[in-house]
């Protein structure tokens, strides 16, 4: 069975995802990539220009997991309440997708300078306006202590899911991170609220 370009694009990231993830970015051949998703290297070329173009689909994937992310917590009526899901959700995400924090989690993908480091950055951004619109609606509603500076509380949240995630990768995925996300938001409510 032929597969669409959609389709395929899609087998090239998740494959590329995997050998990043196993064996490291320097380890990512366009030839070895082709091998395991069984085309040719110029079918890989067709898709993806290069592969910093698959960083970029992958990043993408990333951007649309955090938009469809987003409409669902927007449906939640309780704005510290989105807070904190907002935490759950971006670690849930990562603890299914093991692999994309191979990707996230690697400077030797994102060098200084980079266009690969500038659309991660734009990610990140975009998530941490987003987070920082959730604690200043938060403190709008008087749920989170209103003059803990906004833009602080954006940085200990992020700080402790890059501390969380890193351990995890560190000791092999061996513990389970929502417990450990849910018991740390019970410490940060009853310092916030």
């Amino acid at each position: 069975m032929r597969r669409t370009s959609e389709e395929r694009q899609k087998q090239i990231r998740q494959e590329a995802l995997r050998i990043i993830h196993f064996r490291g970015y320097s380890n990512l051949s366009i030839r070895e990539l082709a091998k395991n998703v069984g085309i040719s290297e110029p079918a890989i070329y067709r898709h993806f220009q290069n592969k910093e173009a698959i960083i970029f689909a992958i990043l993408d994937t990333l951007s649309d997991q955090f938009l469809n992310m987003k409409q669902e917590l927007d449906k939640i009526a309780r704005a510290d309440e989105r807070l904190y899901q907002f935490i759950i959700r971006m670690v849930q995400y990562l603890e299914k997708n093991q692999e994309m924090t191979a990707v996230l989690f690697n400077d030797e993908i994102f060098p200084p300078d980079s266009a690969a480091a500038a659309k991660l950055q734009e990610i990140i951004l975009r998530r941490q306006n987003y987070l920082q619109g959730l604690i200043e609606a938060a403190q709008a509603e008087a749920q989170i202590r209103q003059e803990l500076p906004a833009a602080d509380l954006v940085l200990i949240i992020v700080g402790l899911i890059h501390k969380i995630v890193s351990e995890w990768r560190r000791l092999g995925f061996r513990f389970d991170m929502i417990s450990r996300v849910r018991a740390i938001i019970l410490t940060l409510k009853q310092m916030i609220k």
